[in-house]
C-alpha cells in the first residue's frame, strides 16, 4: 500500500488545477491521511465519523450478509457483462494507459485493502439515508458550509473528461444525484 501512495505523489500534474478534472487515486490517499492522521483504519475511521452517527450497520468495507450483495456488471455494450474476479477493464484516462484488474469477492474478505475511492458495500436505503442527511443541510456529518460547497461547480462547464460530452461534466456530482 505505501508503494501505492508514492506513485501519485512522484507523478507530474496533467494540467493546471481547478482547470481541468480526472479520475485518479486522490480518495485512496485521503483515505490514506485519514487513517494516518486519527492513527485508525480506515473502516474505523468511517464507522466512527459516518456509519456509526447514521446506524448504517450494514455499510462498510466487507459485506456484512452476502445475501445484500448484487452482481457487479461492466458496461456491456449490448448486453451486461458480470464483473469477476481477475477482470481487466482497459482505462483511456490521460497519463493513465493502463487496465484496471477488478476482484468483486474481496468484499467479503475482512482482511481486504480498504478502498477509500471504491472499496465499500451497502445498502441503497444507506445512500438514500446518508443523501437525506446531506440534503437537509449535512448534521451531523458535516457543516452547513462544507455541503454549500458541495453543491458548486469546482471545475469550469468547459471541461472535458474521458470524451464526455455529458452537461453534468465540469459541475459537482452531489446536485446530480440528489435532484
Amino acid at each position: 500500500m505505501h508503494d501505492n501512495l508514492e506513485r501519485p505523489g512522484a507523478a507530474s500534474l496533467l494540467f493546471t488545477p481547478g482547470g481541468r478534472w480526472n479520475y485518479s487515486l486522490s480518495i485512496d490517499v485521503i483515505g490514506a491521511v485519514l487513517e494516518r492522521g486519527e492513527g485508525r483504519s480506515l473502516s474505523e475511521v468511517v464507522q466512527r465519523r459516518v456509519t456509526g452517527p447514521l446506524g448504517l450497520g450494514d455499510t462498510g468495507f466487507d459485506a456484512a450478509c452476502r445475501k445484500l450483495l448484487v452482481k457487479p456488471y461492466a458496461d456491456g455494450k449490448l448486453d451486461p457483462v458480470e464483473i469477476i474476479d481477475g477482470m481487466s477493464v482497459p482505462l483511456d484516462i490521460p497519463g493513465f494507459k493502463r487496465a484496471v484488474t477488478f476482484s468483486p469477492s474481496r468484499t467479503l474478505d475482512p482482511q481486504s485493502y480498504q478502498s477509500g475511492g471504491a472499496g465499500m458495500v451497502g445498502t441503497a436505503g444507506g445512500i438514500l439515508q446518508l443523501l437525506d442527511v446531506i440534503l437537509a443541510g449535512g448534521a451531523p456529518l458535516l457543516r452547513l458550509e462544507t455541503v454549500r460547497l458541495m453543491m458548486q461547480a469546482h471545475v469550469g462547464i468547459d471541461t472535458k473528461t474521458q470524451g464526455s460530452r455529458h452537461p453534468s461534466v465540469g459541475r459537482s456530482v452531489w446536485p446530480l444525484m440528489v435532484r
